[in-house]
């Protein structure tokens, strides 16, 4: 409460609405904000998405592809994320932040809004997902605007093989290596990998 506070003292405001392409074209705001982070925080390779994924996510979800934005009081989108929104839930997918204004409270004014949103839409669950490893700061963030703690499994099951194989081909291709390579660096999936450090 008091870093949201601090953050509309400061003239953050923040909205939620429906995604357009503008939104996740490449040099977007959001693009801008999420991948500095993603840079900030040296992410794996898997933290990092080409156009294609963005222009498939915004085909696939449509009007249920939602961004959450904060602006600092020039107007300048300083903190953004997409959701995804199923039936009566919402899902905190992707987000990223300038840290300067983040430590004036703009992520934490970002989630609020959010949490605001799910709640005027009648949404029964807003998911902010957890950490990186097993309570770390970003679990702690997210844990500090209450709710429960669920638990979750992750597989890395392949069901449709040709298609796996073919994408991974694909992947090789781009990166010119051979796909048996890319196979064998035991990165999943391993259409998602081909760069140094799926190989170390």
């Amino acid at each position: 409460r008091t870093r949201i506070r601090k953050a509309l003292k400061n003239g953050y405001t923040a909205d939620v609405r429906q995604a357009a392409s503008q939104d996740l074209a490449p040099f977007s705001d959001f693009r801008r904000l999420y991948e500095s982070t993603m840079k900030r925080l040296d992410a794996a390779p898997q933290y990092f998405f080409g156009d294609q994924y963005y222009k498939e996510l915004l085909e696939c979800l449509g009007p249920n592809l939602l961004i959450a934005e904060v602006r600092d009081r020039e107007g300048t989108p300083v903190s953004s994320a997409l959701l995804m929104r199923h039936e009566h839930l919402l899902h905190y997918h992707l987000s990223g932040s300038n840290p300067d204004d983040a430590r004036m409270g703009s992520n934490n004014l970002m989630i609020w809004t959010a949490t605001q949103f799910t709640a005027e839409q009648r949404l029964r669950q807003f998911h902010l997902g957890g950490g990186l490893d097993r309570r770390d700061g970003l679990f702690h963030f997210k844990h500090t605007f209450g709710g429960r703690e669920l638990g979750y499994d992750v597989s890395g099951w392949i069901i449709d093989h040709e298609l796996y194989q073919t994408l991974t081909e694909s992947r090789a291709q781009e990166c010119g290596i051979r796909a048996d390579e890319l196979l064998r660096s035991n990165y999943f999936p391993g259409y998602r990998g081909g760069t140094d450090d799926s190989f170390s």
